[in-house]
């Protein structure tokens, strides 16, 4: 097997015979065709067919996370229940709250920094002047899209919604951003009036199962076909009908009505979106469309539902076929009879239904061949011919096709063959939209947004689990959790971990390449040698590679092999966050640091030629003895090994000075107002082992917090005034190594930059559009950061100083090469934990020299002995 390369993705393969006789005849027919199925008795739209008008069918879904189903089987690509649940841990305060308004206030305080910064005479900030950012990409591995429109006043046009990234415009420039100044990027539907060709509508937020997505600011509209936008005010934050999550956008074919399904109702404007009405008030909605050639019929569904208009969405009628419990069902309606609709049902794992009278009723058709896997309430989507109302396309995480109305379905996308070989597509569907003058035979181009970007068909019968189809390189709207850079050995790397896209590497400008599969998460390069690549799968599963990537990484967290210790606690939920942390030690190489609900050291990570040894030099914390408070930041001090502080994800804050030793004594650290939320990063001065920075997730101003006496006294870096941070979760922090009074947060809604220490902050003048910085790391002078929606981006801030010098990491022996593993997507496992025995409660601290302090917030409820593992049985690693 050759590995997966991120460039276009076309490669032979053999035609599929289709009915390309009633393609055409179908094609040449303006009117809905006659037939049985066109002419049922009793159907209560069957007289109202009307002079065909076009509008554009948008198809968009979003993520929301839930529990693991316990019949999922099988090898899944990523997991998105999973991720939204760890980025909602990031935002929560104290009280596991998400205040509603937080992030259209924190958005709007933003922009208004950056528009200072643009103003100024001097608009410099941290060293960072306009024009200085590189985006080093990567454009060829895309990101989740969940819509897609195609501008009726512009039909060359094609526009993206990414669901971090905001609006994309491939027009006759090529790609780029339209507007970064949105107060939200996180765009999940689109819709174009028909009528009026260069207005758009753009919904934010994703609205579909839980509050863990991420939140919008609700409607925005264009009247250039894209190029730029305004916010319906009416529907912001604040507005008479407030929308922080809208699923779906729909325009009547006239233009006359709007509809947005959102996630309290669906809401009905006659006005262009001045003014709104909500038609199904408390019902969550999911999808919402007009018939593209009926100025009347609408339909409407959500978890278990179906209802029809036939007044345009004034009114609404509960469509009858489906079985009760059904979850979330997606609509499919034919362009060349409004009397034919196909419902993707996330029930059995995907049933297909049928309606013959315009969705007043349906009937199930197909179902038994697990179409949408367990996750149709994340991926699901349904798509008809527009000229063969039996030609039907369903996706989940793979592709299906019907050419017998939906009886009979083949596989036409599959996600393995797109990770292993670089052909078919990638995993995860929401969108599927063809041009408005499609007609299968002169016009045959297919559009497909998924979790890994842009897809395109150029003819519908060549599209096989094999060959037909294009990877769209351009839009740059991969969301990544961590980057790390290297140039060691004289070739500079750059590697990241991406949501639902591995872990992508770059050894060159433009490509990049897959080092690892499925959802990626923390990474590491050895600065001494950039051959040497760390990555993670989800829960702490380590890989690496030993030959800048030319061969996939392998895993090295359980060795499994006599004698090398393995972490017991990867790859179980309980004991290894989603996006577990995991550092090299910056003054020794050789060693890596890894936290699940222990912290783990593995003294020999680049040297073992085989597999490391680890061992765990800190027991787990769990307070009350009810929860283990899991490992969420580590930090090793520069200049020396012994000085690691620990941080978890409740704000539980230790740290040692025998770090090295075989078992390391632990000293709690508390304070008085010390935050209890998610602590996202721990950050030593690069002179100082005394001086620490700590960040914290939640909507509250106290997030950067800073020690100059090793944690006895501290002081919060909210900034003063119009130069303060807003209250927004911090999820970076970077200490310029010239000169340690500048500094660099990464938060929610984009990177601030402070020149005195942390009194002023303020916002560069360009660079990374609003969105999350995940992470922020040095490559000597360069500045690197992982966003949530915009790719990697770099910097080189120009400050004077003294450059702080890079520790020489210890000798070890020259990589060698080792045999590419068959380059498969991680197996989807059952859940294995391994729990630490309790022993009596003690007042002392986890092995500390002396007695805790007064002050310490909680006994360990485990003896100062190290207890022995005790493995669990409750399911296969």
């Amino acid at each position: 097997m050759k590995r997966a390369s991120l460039s276009f993705l076309t490669g032979p393969g053999a035609a599929r015979v289709l009915l390309a006789a009633a393609l055409l005849a179908t094609s040449l027919s303006s009117s809905v065709p006659a037939g049985p199925e066109s002419t049922t008795p009793g159907s209560p739209i069957a007289a109202m067919t009307e002079t065909p008008r076009l509008i554009q069918r948008i198809l968009a879904d979003e993520f929301e996370a839930q529990p693991i189903e316990s019949d999922e089987a099988g090898e899944l690509p990523t997991f998105p229940d999973l991720a939204a649940a760890f980025r909602r841990l990031q935002l929560k305060d104290e009280k596991g709250e998400i205040p509603p308004e937080a992030l259209s206030k924190a958005n709007s305080l933003y922009a208004m920094a950056r528009d200072r910064t643009r103003l100024s005479p001097s608009p410099a900030v941290g060293g960072i002047s306009p024009g200085a950012w590189t985006a080093e990409g990567p454009t060829n591995v895309g990101g989740r899209i969940r819509s897609i429109v195609i501008p009726p006043d512009n039909p060359d046009w094609l526009l993206i919604g990414g669901v971090g990234g905001g609006v994309w415009v491939s027009d006759t420039t090529g790609w780029h951003p339209a507007n970064d100044s949105l107060p939200n990027l996180a765009i999940s539907a689109m819709a174009a009036n028909p009528v009026t060709g260069n207005i758009i509508y753009a919904g934010t937020g994703e609205g579909f199962h839980n509050a863990d997505a991420l939140r919008g600011d609700g409607i925005f509209v264009s009247n250039d076909s894209g190029q730029s936008w305004s916010q319906l005010s009416s529907t912001a934050q604040g507005g008479a009908s407030p929308m922080p999550f809208v699923n779906r956008l729909a325009v009547s074919a006239d233009g006359a009505v709007l509809l947005s399904a959102a996630r309290d109702g669906l809401f009905y404007s006659a006005d262009g979106g001045s003014t709104w009405v909500n038609r199904l008030p408390g019902t969550r909605t999911l999808d919402a469309q007009f018939h593209p050639t009926s100025t009347v019929q609408a339909l409407a569904s959500g978890d278990g539902w179906v209802k029809y208009s036939l007044n345009k969405g004034a009114t609404w009628n509960a469509s009858s076929g489906f079985p009760g419990g059904t979850g979330r069902i997606e609509l499919g309606w034919s362009k060349s009879n409004p009397l034919i609709v196909y419902a993707s049902v996330d029930n059995n794992s995907g049933d297909v239904y049928k309606s013959i009278d315009g969705g007043a009723s349906f009937t199930l058709v197909n179902t038994g061949q697990s179409f949408l896997a367990a996750q149709g309430w994340y991926d699901n989507v349904v798509w008809v011919n527009p000229v063969n109302p039996n030609d039907v396309i369903v996706g989940g995480v793979d592709i299906y096709r019907s050419t017998n109305g939906a009886v009979n379905f083949s596989q036409i996308g599959d996600w393995s063959q797109y990770q292993d070989n670089s052909v078919s597509v990638h995993a995860d569907h929401h969108v599927i939209v063809a041009p408005r003058d499609y007609d299968g035979v002169i016009t045959k181009t297919i559009w497909f947004g998924n979790d890994g970007g842009l897809f395109r068909v150029d003819d519908l019968a060549l599209a096989t689990t094999t060959a037909g189809w294009t990877h769209i390189v351009g839009p740059d709207i991969t969301q990544f959790y961590g980057v790390a850079a290297s140039n060691g050995g004289g070739t500079t790397r750059i590697l990241g971990g991406a949501q639902d896209n591995g872990t992508p590497l770059n050894s060159g400008p433009p490509v990049w390449t897959y080092l690892y599969g499925g959802d990626g998460g923390s990474v590491a390069i050895d600065p001494g040698d950039s051959r040497l690549l760390y990555g993670e799968y989800v829960h702490l599963e380590i890989v690496r590679s030993r030959d800048g990537g030319a061969t996939q990484a392998s895993r090295i967290d359980k060795p499994g092999a006599p004698g090398i210790g393995q972490i017991t606690d990867s790859r179980t939920p309980t004991n290894a966050l989603f996006i577990a942390p995991f550092i090299l030690d910056p003054n020794n190489s050789n060693t890596m640091l890894a936290g699940g609900a222990s912290l783990w050291r593995s003294a020999n990570i680049s040297s073992a030629v085989t597999m490391p040894s680890w061992a765990a030099i800190k027991p787990p914390l769990a307070p009350g003895g009810a929860f283990t408070e899991l490992i969420s930041a580590i930090a090793v001090a520069n200049g020396n090994s012994d000085v690691i502080w620990v941080g978890h994800q409740e704000g539980s804050l230790f740290k040692t000075t025998n770090g090295t030793a075989l078992t390391p004594s632990w000293t709690p650290i508390t304070f008085p107002g010390q935050p209890t939320r998610y602590l996202t990063r721990i950050v030593f001065d690069p002179n100082s082992t005394q001086v620490v920075y700590l960040t914290y997730g939640g909507f509250t101003n106290t997030n950067v917090l800073k020690t100059i006496d090793g944690g006895a006294t501290w002081m919060t870096l909210p900034g003063t005034g119009l130069n303060a941070l807003p209250a927004v979760p911090v999820r970076a922090f970077a200490v310029h190594p010239n000169n340690t009074s500048v500094l660099y947060a990464g938060t929610e809604v984009g990177i601030f930059a402070s020149d005195d220490g942390g009194i002023n902050w303020g916002v560069p003048a360009d660079g990374p559009a609003h969105v999350s910085i995940d992470q922020l790391t040095w490559l000597g002078q360069r500045l690197y950061a992982a966003t949530h929606g915009r790719g990697i981006w770099s910097i080189s801030p120009s400050i004077a100083g003294i450059p702080t010098p890079t520790p020489t990491p210890r000798p070890r022996p020259p990589a060698r090469p080792r045999p590419r593993p068959h380059a498969r997507r991680p197996r989807r496992r059952g859940v294995t934990a391994s729990t630490w025995s309790p022993g009596p409660a003690t007042t002392a601290c986890w092995n500390c020299m002396t007695a805790c302090p007064s002050t310490t917030r909680a006994t360990s409820p485990l003896s100062a002995a190290w207890p022995t593992p005790t493995p669990s049985t409750s399911g296969a690693m």
